[in-house]
């Protein structure tokens, strides 16, 4: 017999297991933040709260929120549900038309983005038995994707090495790694090498596995490594070994050719953006990658476990409406069980700033049904037809991440840093940018003014955003901000339990043509470290997009296994309400 709950079982993960007449609740655990609610003991009702165990104690400290529309359900002693509810926007509940000094069990249908979080005062797992009336039936769950196991998580990025070929600084790191903390003098260390992988852009981390996926991406001046356009590569980080993930091309997934082009011939600088692949991430339960196909202009979906022809999942990403039919993709990021997905308006043929349109799809992966959230026109001038030596600012929507508040920031690069092409004269300057979007009444809404949510950044005046001004005001090169008020070059991740972002950019201190990190805070806008990974010394790329996406390595959330042992009398492998626990059994792992 299987399940100790009357929820239906998940396909995915199964929660529970009987084993004869003793049946074991599975408890997994998660991570946490702070507010409370109160909570009054009245005839025939049983009360209580849902709420975001941010801070991963299993306690419900004060300050952290509840979970909103949560279902909550009681079972009598023979199993029959008598009371319904669902959770208000605090995470309270009340279930309500019960018999009091009467036993009911109560249980909770979690949504798929959030898991339960460790056992504690508050939290004792997704299903108990009460009886009424009680003010005390409280759960615990918490989000993944914010949970930190460490306060200070090492961080991956993406780093372009120039040559044609893989031979050529072979050594030299495409993946390297820092602390999250960063400071100008933190130390930085190499962990995967060109001749490995050759370029990639996008990165995504398996924490459970600790494995780290980087994806092929084409760039003027950087060879392909050897799974060519379509190839995604995997770094085991206990092993410090690098192997190939997949060629999506040998599952029948095409990602185009770069035409048996040079790397040093400015026609391949034509194919960015339109062969390859873009960004990728992970869903949460570190079960499926997530892939932006630059060529096919679409996602496809890959199981991390034994992906092959039969089991990997390719989806068109529709034209939101661009002039010409002329659209460009690339930012993806999964977050609360959807997947997001930034589409640009490139204006090719037209070539009027005008067409140039940012949109973000959000994507139902169940139904395949995509919803047009977010769509500005702030984006900035057409891509041409040839790049070559045009120096005219051409935007690409390249990330996307989420804060704690589920704030959107979305990471904008300049494509001319990646196709530009004189051998003789360096690229020097690019507009890239990072920008917020928030959720209103009425949807979504780009920051304005550098306001975000009613909280003012550090651009506000600045006359370089949306409204007149913008909330990461001090994106700018500290030696000649007039120079270059945006040095953004496209590659984010959101830190959301510290509340920062860490963005890519060009010139991060004081040295020109080099390349490193910026990390701002999402509550105002401050820019609170920098770093540079390259100089000219060390990178013939400066500022032309040298650095690509940027990963949180996190450790893995520890599986919690323990919850009850009780007897099953009627051994239908549920606890009913009448059904006690067992005191004084001994369990073994």
């Amino acid at each position: 017999q299987t399940g100790a709950s009357h929820k239906a079982q998940n396909p995915f993960k199964s929660f529970y297991e009987g084993l004869g007449r003793l049946a074991i609740a599975l408890c997994f655990s998660a991570a946490a933040f702070p507010v409370f609610a109160q909570c009054l003991t009245e005839s025939g009702k049983i009360g209580g709260r849902v709420f975001n165990d941010r801070n991963y104690n299993g306690n419900m400290d004060s300050g952290e929120p509840g979970v909103a529309f949560v279902s909550i359900n009681a079972f009598n002693g023979e199993g029959l549900l008598v009371a319904s509810a669902l959770t208000d926007f605090n995470g309270g509940f009340s279930l309500s038309g019960l018999a009091d000094h009467a036993m009911y069990s109560i249980e909770i249908n979690k949504p798929s983005y959030y898991e339960y979080s460790k056992m504690g005062l508050d939290q004792i797992g997704d299903t108990r038995t009460m009886r009424a009336p009680s003010c005390s039936a409280n759960f615990g769950l918490f989000k993944p994707v914010e949970t930190l196991m460490e306060e200070n998580p090492k961080l991956a990025v993406a780093n372009f090495v120039g040559g044609a070929s893989l031979d050529i600084n072979g050594t030299e790191r495409t993946i390297l790694e820092l602390d999250e903390s960063f400071n100008s003098i933190s130390p930085i260390n190499k962990l995967v090498t060109k001749s490995q992988t050759g370029a990639v852009w996008g990165l995504a981390w398996n924490r459970t596995q600790k494995l780290l996926y980087a994806s092929a991406f084409v760039k003027q001046g950087a060879v392909l490594g050897p799974l060519g356009t379509g190839g995604i590569y995997v770094f085991n980080k206990q092993a410090a070994a690098v192997t190939n993930f997949i060629n999506l091309s040998d599952v029948g997934i095409q990602t185009g050719s770069t035409q048996g082009l040079a790397v040093s011939d400015c026609k391949y600088g034509d194919l960015v953006g339109k062969v390859g692949i873009g960004n990728i991430d992970i869903s949460d339960d570190d079960q499926f990658l997530f892939v932006s196909n630059l060529h096919n202009k679409s996602v496809v979906i890959i199981p991390t476990k034994n992906p092959n022809a039969s089991n990997v999942i390719e989806i068109k990403i529709p034209d939101p409406g661009c002039n010409g039919g002329d659209y460009a993709v690339s930012a993806l990021k999964y977050y609360n069980g959807l997947l997001y997905i930034g589409v640009t308006c490139t204006a090719e043929t037209s070539q009027k700033e005008s067409d140039c349109v940012f949109h973000v799809y959000e994507l139902n992966l169940l139904t395949r049904v995509y919803n047009l959230i977010l769509s500005t026109d702030f984006a900035k001038n057409y891509w041409p037809k040839q790049q070559r030596d045009l120096k005219n600012i051409s935007q690409w929507l390249t990330d996307l991440d989420f804060t704690i508040n589920g704030e959107m920031i979305l990471g904008i690069t300049d494509r001319k840093g990646h196709a530009y092409c004189v051998n003789v004269e360096p690229l020097t300057n690019q507009t890239g940018d990072i920008l917020m979007a928030f959720k209103t009444d009425k949807g979504w809404q780009l920051e304005s003014g550098g306001v975000v949510n009613g909280r003012l950044g550090t651009g506000a005046g600045h006359y370089e955003g949306p409204g007149g001004g913008e909330f990461f005001g001090e994106d700018y090169w500290i030696v000649g901000p007039g120079l270059h008020q945006e040095t953004a070059l496209g590659g984010l991740t959101s830190v959301a339990k510290k509340n920062e972002v860490i963005a890519a950019v060009f010139d991060p201190i004081f040295e020109s043509f080099a390349g490193g990190l910026h990390r701002y805070s999402t509550i105002n806008g401050k820019k609170l470290g920098a770093i540079q990974i390259y100089n000219p010394a060390n990178s013939v790329f400066g500022k032309a997009s040298g650095i690509g996406d940027i990963e949180v390595m996190n450790q893995a959330i520890p599986l919690e296994i323990g919850n009850l042992i009780w007897l099953d009398q009627n051994e239908n492998g549920v606890q009913d309400a009448e059904e006690k626990g067992i005191s004084g059994v001994q369990v073994s792992l």
